[in-house]
C-alpha cells in the first residue's frame, strides 16, 4: 500500500542539467529516502497531499533542476519539514496547524528547497570534517601526554568549542541564506510573498523560545523575518 501512495505523489522533471556533484546529491538522496519511508507513517489526507503536490510542483519547476522531485505528507506532530539532497521533500502534517494558505506552504517548501538546491548538507559536513581534523591530529600527536580518562572531557571541550564558535553560526548562516533564496524562488513561481512575513509571524507566535539565538541552529524568528523583509523589498524595488 505504501509504495502506491508514494508513486501516486511522484513528480519528476528532466532538464539534463545537473552537475556531477548534484548527480551525485540525487543518489545520496534516493538512498537516505527510502530508509526514512521506512520508518514513518505517511499521511493519507488527500487535501494535504494535493496541496504539498501543486505548491511543490511549481517550485520544482522554478528551480529548473533535473532532480527526481518527491513530495511526501508523513504523520508527525512537529511543525517541520526537510528537503533530502536531490529533492526528496518530507513535510510533517503538524506544519499545517501553523499554515493560513498555499502561499505560507509555499513559504515552507521553498526553504527547504533551498537547502538542497544550495548543498548545505554537503558544505556542512564539509566544515565539520575540517574542523575536526585537528583534533584528531592533536589526539595522535599529544594523546600520550594526557591521561586518558582526561581524552573524553578533552574531545567535550572542543565539541562544545567548536560549536560555539563555527558549527552553530554556520547552521544560523545556511538558514538565513536558506530564507533568502526561498524568497526569490517564491517570487519566480508567483506566490505571494508577503505570505512568508505572515507565516514566520505564525511561527513566532506557536513556538515561543528562550533558547538565545548563539545556542541555536537557527535565527530567531524576529531576525528571519526582518531579513525576509529586506529580500522582499529588493526584489519589489527590481521591476
Amino acid at each position: 500500500m505504501k509504495k502506491i501512495i508514494i508513486l501516486f505523489f511522484s513528480m519528476f522533471l528532466f532538464a539534463n542539467n545537473l552537475t556531477p556533484q548534484e548527480k551525485e546529491d540525487v543518489k545520496i538522496g534516493e538512498k537516505y529516502f527510502k530508509k526514512i519511508l521506512k520508518k514513518v507513517e505517511i499521511s493519507k489526507d488527500k487535501n494535504k497531499i494535493n496541496r504539498v503536490l501543486q505548491v511543490g510542483k511549481k517550485l520544482a519547476k522554478a528551480t529548473n533542476k533535473d532532480y527526481k522531485w518527491e513530495f511526501v505528507v508523513v504523520e508527525d506532530k512537529r511543525l517541520n519539514a526537510f528537503c533530502l539532497p536531490g529533492g526528496k521533500v518530507v513535510v510533517f502534517d503538524g506544519i499545517f496547524k501553523v499554515i493560513d494558505n498555499n502561499d505560507q506552504l509555499a513559504t515552507v517548501l521553498s526553504h527547504e528547497i533551498a537547502h538542497a538546491i544550495l548543498r548545505h548538507g554537503h558544505y556542512k559536513s564539509q566544515v565539520n570534517y575540517i574542523l575536526t581534523a585537528p583534533k584528531e591530529i592533536a589526539k595522535k600527536t599529544f594523546g600520550g601526554f594526557v591521561p586518558k580518562d582526561f581524552h573524553k572531557v578533552l574531545d567535550m571541550a572542543y565539541d562544545i568549542g567548536k560549536n560555539l564558535t563555527a558549527m552553530l553560526p554556520f547552521s544560523r548562516f545556511q538558514e538565513i541564506e536558506a530564507d533568502k533564496y526561498g524568497i526569490k524562488l517564491m517570487h519566480k513561481a508567483k506566490f505571494n510573498l508577503d505570505e512568508a512575513i505572515k507565516f514566520w509571524k505564525n511561527m513566532e507566535k506557536y513556538s515561543k523560545t528562550n533558547i538565545p539565538e548563539f545556542l541555536s541552529t537557527h535565527p530567531n524568528h524576529h531576525h528571519r523575518i526582518e531579513v525576509i523583509k529586506r529580500e522582499i523589498e529588493k526584489i519589489r524595488n527590481k521591476k
